[in-house]
């Protein structure tokens, strides 16, 4: 499944925050699961440094 559109956001970043997402918009499960699984690798990163 794919989503098209034109519309987009900028975005404001603040210091220690992440981006992470699908660009090819499959869905809402799909997205959170990569969302979730780049999170957990994330904090793991944290947690050893």
């Amino acid at each position: 499944m794919y989503i098209m559109g034109r519309a987009f956001m900028e975005q404001e970043l603040g210091n220690g925050l992440y981006v992470a997402g699908d660009h090819n918009g499959l869905g809402l499960e799909p997205a959170a699961i990569s969302g979730i699984y780049a999170a957990n690798k994330i904090l793991a990163k944290q947690e050893k440094a």
